[in-house]
């Protein structure tokens, strides 16, 4: 679709002479050099003589737009200047010629894949373009039926996903992916999984885990209804496919086989099998083989597996026991909240509580007793604890700290006043702007708690002090003055 401005330029060069228009070109080129690579593209009329494209073209109009990427690596301007190409893709679409369109989408895609790891697509553009090049190619694919042609197109597809798998899944094929398992006859899936097979013995020699797992589930997902039992659990040994290889071997009964995998697995992919004998009605067998792993491991994910399925069995008392061990490995507010919800439902709270904070007391943290304090609205006890607190705690952000000053600030004023002045004190001595206009909203905020509390005198006095102290303090002074003090 053309503009009224187009059309006026149109008929305006239809009146010029051959040699006219020559020279007119060569002066554009001359004051944009860039428009040179454009001669090279198709015209319409060559667009409509189904005439097969020279793929070197495409290539030399893709170099070109990489060329417009900024000095430092990133992106830039790459992606915008290949639309117009992907949009000759496009074209020859809308007339039918297939053909055509998929050199036009391959070309850019594959020149994409190759230089993508050397740019920085922070902003996802250039997988943008590639996702475009894949829809186009999807149309291709879905409009032929000659079984060559079909195969090149795949070709192309899987080249994609296994540049993507190369350069750590970044989201350059999962488009791609999707066509490979729904546009593709029994046949075509055979062929694309004889790919990854070769692929995966590449990736074998290399030890590629990450790889060897993505190649192998790729041909699970093309073949594995069709695949026997021993076919199908030397693929998941063969590619380090745990998950589906034990799940397999369940459905199958041989449980001895499906347990002998579980040594060899992480703690994160032991909950993985576990759920799967779960899935499979072997319940006992997987609370034993969390509960032998979690004996030996720091893994507080096993015990939180562990206490969630004796609380649904409703075994209360050891989701109390597994609760109490996760606290004691991992001290935290939400694990202790968690300990305190497991023994509330045992009515045992009190005892619990008092043995829980005696621990604390004795394991002397006192960061975790404040926030149990402040949590259970102890203020006194808060105040008291987080002066136990290790002198690490005392910085510019001092969250803890001011946690506790401001939850003080309504029972017990005084002692919030001191917590935030010797936070002023501390945001002072860092000796830069930022810290001082901090300070100034911390002094802005000292200034109306001690009007709160009628002690205008107090603060009068302290901030005549403050200022004089540091009269020295240019920046700080500044930052007084702007803060209104």
């Amino acid at each position: 679709m053309t503009t009224p401005h187009l059309d006026d330029l149109s008929r305006r060069l239809a009146h010029r002479t051959p040699e006219e228009l020559v020279e007119l070109i060569c002066r554009l080129i001359e004051r944009q050099p860039d428009l040179e690579a454009l001669l090279d593209l198709p015209t319409a009329r060559e667009r409509a003589s189904a005439r097969p494209i020279d793929p070197r073209v495409i290539q030399r109009q893709v170099q070109h737009a990489f060329a417009a990427d900024d000095d430092d690596g990133s992106v830039g301007d790459s992606a915008y200047e290949l639309q117009p190409i992907i949009e000759l893709g496009d074209q020859y679409a809308a007339q039918s010629d297939w053909p055509n369109a998929a050199i036009v989408y391959e070309t850019v895609l594959r020149s994409v894949l190759q230089s993508y790891g050397a740019q920085h697509d922070d902003s996802g553009s250039l997988i943008a373009c590639v996702s475009d090049c894949v829809r186009g190619l999807e149309r291709c694919l879905t409009s032929t039926t000659d079984p060559l042609r079909r195969q090149s197109l795949l070709r192309v597809l899987f080249d994609t996903f296994v540049q993507d798998m190369r350069l750590g899944s970044v989201g350059l094929s999962d488009d791609a992916y999707g066509l490979l398992l729904e546009h593709t006859s029994l046949p075509e899936r055979a062929v694309v999984a004889g790919w990854a097979q070769s692929a995966m013995a590449q990736v074998v020699q290399s030890l590629a885990g990450f790889d060897r797992r993505a190649l192998g589930g790729l041909i699970l997902n093309l073949l594995g209804d069709v695949l026997d039992d021993e076919e199908y659990l030397r693929l998941c040994r063969e590619a380090g496919l745990t998950g589906a290889l034990v799940d397999r071997l369940l459905r199958l009964d041989r449980d001895e086989e499906a347990l002998s995998v579980a040594p060899h697995v992480s703690d994160y992919d032991l909950l993985s099998l576990a759920e799967l004998f779960l899935k499979h009605d072997r319940r006992d067998t997987a609370t034993r083989l969390v509960r032998e792993r979690a004996a030996a491991s720091r893994d507080t994910r096993l015990s939180e597996w562990l206490k969630k399925q004796a609380a649904q069995r409703g075994d209360l008392g050891e989701a109390l026991d597994w609760a109490r061990q996760i606290l004691q490995t991992r001290p935290t507010l939400e694990h202790y909240q968690d300990l305190r919800s497991a023994a509330q439902a045992c009515d045992r709270w009190d005892e619990v509580r008092a043995h829980t904070i005696a621990w604390l007391t004795a394991a002397q943290d006192a960061g975790l007793l404040t926030e149990i304090y402040l949590f259970e609205d102890d203020i006194d006890a808060a105040l008291a604890a987080v002066e136990k607190v290790k002198a690490s705690w005392y910085s510019a952000d001092d969250s803890l700290r001011l946690k506790v000053a401001r939850a003080a600030e309504a029972q017990r004023p005084l002692a919030a006043l001191n917590i935030y002045r010797i936070h002023v004190a501390l945001l002072i001595e860092h000796r830069n702007r930022m810290s001082y206009a901090a300070a100034a909203q911390h002094l802005v905020h000292i200034r109306q708690l001690y009007e709160r509390i009628n002690q205008l005198a107090a603060w009068q006095q302290y901030f005549e002090d403050l200022r004089e102290q540091r009269r020295t303090l240019r920046a700080f002074q500044d930052e007084l003055n702007r803060a209104g003090l």
